[in-house]
């Protein structure tokens, strides 16, 4: 695995994060800095020109989860600055350890200054105060002296003099008694920083006990205020302690001065007073002790105490209370080499899906030839297949299956590789109801009043649960009204007391959370009827006949007095008519005479129109029917026999005698 692999297989990038800076912070104490803590980072912002905005303004710092740390840039607002200053709060650092957090780079255009997560020191910005986030960087106290701005976190006593607040805090003291600080106390673990335009000379900075009053040994007489402080005087700055019997580094003698007489009476930058204990404090002008020798351990004032200013004329741009490290020394801040971030994108087919259906998603990686895999999960309940997909030129696509109604949140999660960060990318699924369907059976499906059939009702949808609810506008009655799906479906008997002429079932499912309700219905009919025709010879002829019985069968109760019709293909007549009455059992008889040959096949139907609990129905019986052969012979006989008798006369007519013997 490579280093900048190592660095970041851990790493989630917020979306529009186009690079990112490790930056190992390292407590090498054996106490761990509290919780929240405020850390201290210095960058080379010229080493990271080519991704920064030229003010800085595209930077956020993170977590490696992706969380953004709340930032405070205070100076080196410039891509070509060797030394900005960041204020980070973090929560917390472990003791002898280290953690690793990022400083991330949006594209240049981008404005991540919010005031909020991501800020700036109040006179960095286009308009005063503008990116200002200090009060939520520094909650415990932070003043940036606004124009118009309250002054109710001070308590001010100037003896005559003034201030004012107009986008930094000027002071005119009308006395050495002068002071003004906070009305808020603060003690031991606790930091008090002040940017200093100016401080005049006897000007104190620092924590002001304004309960105890002090005596300087070296101006007798001269009353001042408890503290431990940063003081101007002597024509030198030093760190100092006074309390009501003594000052502990008079002109800077015994610890030390951060500038002597050849520097100006006064040196701007960020005046820092740290209480380590009730006794002793470390003093910083720009977060460095110089050449003084530190910490001061006597004359300490008592703690809690104000912080602020006093005595001495002041300019000052923002003031502020923060959170000490372990033993007063900051964890170091090793910042690394950029690594380019991958970026991921998704989609799916659609916003919408059916519980049960499947949507194709896609993954797309933007970075250096990303490879590796991307690994997909969802809010909601559901299945991916596959899980993990492997990436071809940047893409990779699984189809995704939910199982529950819900609104899903799609993750596809990029695992990084040798050349590219970590990355993610989510979207909303809209998952539905499916819509269900209710199909209806009955058994047996034709019915006789008084026999009873079994119904089933068989949803499909999504895994369907719940119940069926019965019901008929027939006459009849359920074994129950209602009854609960197993394995999507469920019966139960229906008994009818009328079936005219068919009773509709009908089953309705309510839904449930998956499936949307819907209904269905089965038509039960009444009992079905065959009929058998039989003529009680195969043959006829002409003007003869034969008798021909219908009988019904599969019928429920008695037919006497139903009817039975009859019809014939070929010419011909029934008698005593083309109806028959059943007058016993279940069929009646006609005598059927055909008038002509026709085909020589008459095909006799029978045909039953049912009744109140019976289906009709009807049958046929094929008759072979002849001519009357006798009564051709007999015609034929006559004819010759008269043809024979014409021929006879006609030869008498002509003359001829019969021969034979004479009469005698």
């Amino acid at each position: 695995m490579s280093a900048a692999s190592a660095l970041t297989q851990n790493l989630t990038v917020p979306s529009g994060i186009v690079a990112v800076v490790p930056i190992a912070i390292s407590n090498s104490q054996a106490n761990p800095a509290p919780a929240p803590f405020q850390q201290l980072v210095t960058v080379d912002s010229a080493s990271y020109s080519r991704y920064e905005a030229p003010n800085l303004q595209n930077i956020e710092f993170l977590y490696a989860n992706g969380t953004v740390i709340p930032s405070w840039l205070e100076s080196g607002s410039s891509s070509a600055a060797t030394g900005s200053t960041y204020w980070l709060l973090l929560s917390g650092i472990p003791a002898s350890s280290t953690i690793t957090i990022y400083m991330g780079f949006a594209s240049p255009s981008t404005n991540l200054f919010n005031g909020r997560t991501v800020g700036e020191a109040p006179e960095l910005s286009p308009t005063y105060g503008e990116y200002d986030n200090g009060a939520k960087t520094f909650f415990a106290f932070y003043d940036n002296f606004a124009a118009g701005s309250s002054n109710s976190e001070w308590s001010v006593n100037l003896f005559g003099g003034a201030y004012a607040r107009n986008n930094g805090l000027s002071v005119q003291p009308g006395s050495f008694k002068a002071y003004f600080v906070s009305s808020k106390t603060f003690g031991v673990g606790t930091s008090f920083d002040a940017w200093m335009t100016s401080l005049g000379d006897t000007g104190d900075v620092g924590y002001i006990n304004t309960a105890q009053p002090a005596l300087e040994d070296s101006l007798p007489g001269y009353v001042g205020w408890a503290g431990a402080f940063i003081r101007n005087g002597c024509y030198a700055i030093f760190p100092d302690q006074w309390n009501g019997t003594g000052e502990a580094n008079t002109c800077g003698g015994p610890y030390g001065s951060f500038y002597r007489a050849e520097a100006p009476p006064s040196e701007p930058g960020v005046y820092t007073v740290s209480v380590l204990s009730s006794g002793s404090t470390l003093q910083f002008i720009n977060y460095s002790e110089k050449s003084t020798t530190q910490p001061i351990s006597s004359d300490y004032p008592p703690y809690p105490a104000p912080v602020g200013f006093q005595t001495g004329s002041l300019l000052s741009q923002w003031a502020r209370v923060r959170t000490s490290p372990p033993n007063g020394i900051m964890p170091s801040a090793l910042v690394m080499s950029v690594i380019d971030v991958s970026s991921t994108s998704a989609n799916c087919a659609s916003s919408t899906v059916v519980v049960g259906g499947s949507l194709i998603c896609t993954a797309k990686v933007i970075g250096l030839s990303p490879a590796g895999s991307i690994t997909w999960s969802s809010t909601g309940q559901g299945t991916f297949s596959p899980s993990a997909c492997t990436l071809a030129a940047g893409t990779c696509s699984t189809a995704y299956t939910p199982t529950s109604v819900s609104l899903a949140n799609v993750t596809a999660s990029y695992s990084g590789d040798s050349n590219n960060t970590r990355s993610a990318a989510s979207l909303s699924v809209v998952v539905t109801q499916a819509h269900s369907s209710v199909s209806v059976t009955c058994s047996p499906a034709s019915v006789v009043v008084g026999t009873s059939t079994s119904c089933t009702a068989t949803v499909a949808g999504y895994s369907p649960t719940g119940s069926i609810t019965w019901s008929s506008t027939g006459q009849g009655t359920f074994s129950s009204s209602s009854c609960m799906l197993s394995a999507a479906s469920c019966q139960v008997s229906y008994l009818p007391s009328s079936v005219n002429p068919f009773v509709p079932i009908d089953a309705s499912y309510g839904g449930d959370s998956n499936n949307i309700g819907s209904s269905g219905s089965f038509s039960l009919t009444k009992a079905t009827t065959t009929i058998l025709v039989d003529c009680a010879t195969n043959l006829v002829t002409v003007v003869s006949n034969s008798l021909c019985t219908a009988t019904v069968s599969g019928n429920f109760g008695s037919l006497v007095g139903d009817t039975i019709f009859f019809a014939s293909s070929g010419a011909g007549s029934f008698t005593p008519g083309a109806t028959c009455t059943i007058s016993s059992g279940t069929g009646c008889s006609d005598t059927y005479t055909p008038s002509s040959v026709g085909s020589g096949t008459h095909t006799i139907t029978a045909s039953f129109s049912g009744d109140g609990y019976n289906a009709g129905s009807s049958g046929s019986f094929s008759l072979s029917v002849s001519e009357n052969y006798t009564i051709l012979i007999v015609g034929v006989v006559v004819v010759v026999i008269i043809v024979a008798i014409l021929a006879f006369v006609f030869w008498r007519r002509r003359g001829h005698r019969p021969t034979g013997p004479p009469s005698g």
